[in-house]
């Protein structure tokens, strides 16, 4: 993607991530996926010009659960935890508390998506260094619902996303 919110000139957002996934057999019938890993997040073409030189690059570790078949057939519900120590334009420490779910409507090809999410900042100035805001909140919920269409292994999703920042 790319940023116009960092510096005087457009950036490109490059992302790396390493991982690791495997099932968790907890019992008979159930076995949920684990997956951990590290994101490093880089804003190519800020350099220096980034405000305060507030450089906003910034690294990821996360956990998730995925329990699959949880309700319905080809269902998908999934909690998971980020934190970065060093957030977005040095905004210092941030978590993540995620959980969604997904759930296919019969056999037409659609689907049902819905997520919420818990983001925490150190405190109310970091909040606003990294997101923005009035700066009278150190966390903010975020959501998601919509509706999906798969055909063979291609998905297009149309969703109503937003925030509660101020």
């Amino acid at each position: 993607s790319n940023i116009t919110s960092v510096g005087k000139s457009n950036s490109a957002e490059m992302d790396a991530t390493i991982g690791y996934t495997t099932a968790l057999p907890l019992s008979a019938t159930l076995a949920p996926t684990l997956d951990v890993g590290y994101i490093r997040y880089g804003y190519f073409g800020t350099g220096d010009s980034a405000p305060g030189n507030n450089q906003p690059d910034y690294n990821e570790v996360f956990g998730k659960l995925t329990f699959a078949d949880s309700i319905v057939k080809g269902d998908s519900l999934a909690s998971s935890v980020t934190y970065s120590n060093e957030y977005f334009n040095h905004s210092d420490q941030f978590w993540n508390v995620n959980a969604s779910y997904t759930a296919p409507i019969a056999d037409t090809g659609f689907g049902l998506v819905g997520s919420v999410g818990y983001n925490k900042f150190k405190d109310k100035a970091m909040m606003a260094q990294a997101v923005g805001g009035d700066g009278s909140d150190d966390n903010y919920i975020d959501y998601k619902a919509g509706v999906t269409f798969g055909v063979q292994s291609l998905v297009a999703e149309l969703s109503a996303v937003g925030t509660n920042v101020s």
